[in-house]
């Protein structure tokens, strides 16, 4: 975790009704041709970054796709 983001997320990014998980905030930001980098520091079991709708979404919105260095769920 970098303490940096993480304080921004946590100061910015307070979840209230109907908003995303704070760490998904940057996702409403994407744009076409954009890529998607997050680094999960090879975190495999118990925290995956995005399933197959959010995925989908960020598909739709960039055309590209994500790097992910971790898990995904399917």
């Amino acid at each position: 975790m970098r303490k940096d983001f993480n304080d921004y997320i946590n100061a910015n990014g307070r979840r209230r009704p109907g908003q995303p998980r704070p760490e998904l905030l940057g996702h409403r930001h994407l744009v076409k041709r954009d890529v998607m980098v997050v680094d999960l520091f090879g975190k495999i079991e118990d925290g995956t970054i995005i399933g197959d709708n959010l995925g989908t979404s960020i598909m739709t919105k960039t055309g590209t796709g994500l790097v992910v260095d971790g898990s995904i769920a399917t």
